[in-house]
């Protein structure tokens, strides 16, 4: 069972940072769904970058939304404000950020457009949570913000939603009421002991044999996109809708997204969020090695003074450095390839005109965690940087 107390904790540490009203919830993809259905008007059009994780489509469908794709920028992958045209600006409900592997996207030009329409700017703030646009912290801009603690915090379970009106809270509660189910003891063990397997297979140096039991317990992350069969989620879509009729496709990479979070997590989560000062120190440290390197996206060298969740690099062969890296045990986070208009058809969303800058970004982005920056430093110094012109 959760305890009410840690997390007004919680809250109360992330509402520090962000300066808005907080609710604790099982996981950041709970917090988007009630996001999404809690500001943005039944079957709208939600405008988002096709470089996101998949599970954030299935949330953005399962609240009832169409997900219009939109242009992307070669240098963070994030939604490109300028290119955004005033036709797509015109379709668009509301507006979701990415700020892909931490690096901001361009809050302030899409808080203000969203502001002149009088549409809820969403911030997806999953992987940015030590991450600021002019010293304010990443989910302080929009109407919402939706927080994940098992990227920075390394929480097995735990997100939240920061919002704008306290006024909505009471709704909020009653929604979140409605989508949380109890936690078992078998998930609860299993999300106890699979990090500490994974922390294993990095310290202690015996990699293939520690992964390959990891894997068969299924403790290791699955690919980057999660199998699709269209034709089951439309059914699913048009028969009920909602989390718990696509739970199959939103639970793919974490069983207990939906699940009451237990004490023992809990004050674990409150632990590290107060010591996060110290982690973006780290964090920062590893950066500074990794910006010495050929490749480095512009978009991370921009947010160099963030402590962000991985330094992408734009190189050549990025599937071979990505399999040397692992063998190296060096971890590397997830890549977004195919961008979401490739992975799913019409039926599900509104494709980008121009789907060129997405597929080069998903081609080459190789996303390193900077707290292993020294071992990545040995396999990727002489890595070749991917060429522009590739984009073509």
């Amino acid at each position: 069972m959760s305890v009410p107390g840690l997390e007004v904790e919680i809250e109360t540490l992330l509402q520090q940072r962000t300066g808005r009203q907080c609710l604790f919830t099982p996981s950041g993809r709970v917090a988007l769904y009630l996001a999404f259905k809690t500001y943005v008007r039944p079957g709208g059009s939600l405008l988002m970058s096709p470089i996101t994780c998949d599970v954030v489509l299935f949330t953005v469908l399962a609240a009832g939304l169409r997900p219009l794709i939109g242009p992307v920028s070669n240098e963070s992958g994030n939604l490109c404000a300028e290119a955004i045209s005033a036709e797509l600006w015109g379709r668009a409900d509301a507006v979701l950020t990415t700020n892909l592997y931490g690096q901001p996207d361009q809050v302030r030009e899409l808080a203000e457009r969203c502001r002149e329409l009088d549409i809820p700017l969403i911030e997806d703030a999953a992987q940015a949570l030590e991450s600021e646009v002019s010293a304010v912290p990443v989910g302080s801009f929009g109407t919402a913000a939706a927080f994940s603690f098992s990227k920075h915090v390394g929480a097995p379970a735990g997100g939240a939603l920061a919002f704008s009106d306290g006024s909505r809270r009471s709704e909020l509660v009653s929604l979140l009421k409605q989508v949380t189910i109890a936690r078992s003891s078998a998930r609860v063990i299993k999300d106890f002991v699979r990090p500490a397997v994974e922390a294993g297979i990095r310290d202690l140096g015996v990699v293939r044999p520690a992964r390959a039991t990891a894997q068969a317990m299924g403790w290791l992350r699955r690919a980057d996109r999660a199998p699709l069969d269209e034709a089951r989620l439309g059914d699913a879509l048009a028969r009920h809708g909602g989390l718990a009729a696509l739970d199959r496709w939103a639970r793919w990479d974490l069983p207990g997204y939906r699940m009451a979070v237990p004490r023992l997590f809990l004050a674990g989560i409150a632990k590290r969020l107060s010591r996060l000062e110290a982690d973006r120190g780290r964090r920062q440290a590893g950066i500074r090695v990794l910006l010495e390197l050929p490749g480095v996206a512009p978009g991370a060298r921009a947010a160099a003074c963030c402590g962000l969740l991985a330094v992408p690099f734009l190189i050549e062969e990025r599937d071979r450095a990505r399999a040397e890296l692992a063998r190296r045990a060096v971890r590397t986070e997830y890549v977004f390839d195919p961008p979401l208009d490739d992975y799913a058809s019409p039926l599900l969303l509104e494709p980008s005109t121009d789907r060129g800058p997405a597929r080069w970004w998903a081609q080459h982005a190789l996303p390193v965690n900077p707290l292993h920056a020294e071992a990545a430093r040995v396999v990727l110094s002489g890595w070749r940087p991917a060429s522009p012109q590739s984009a073509a």
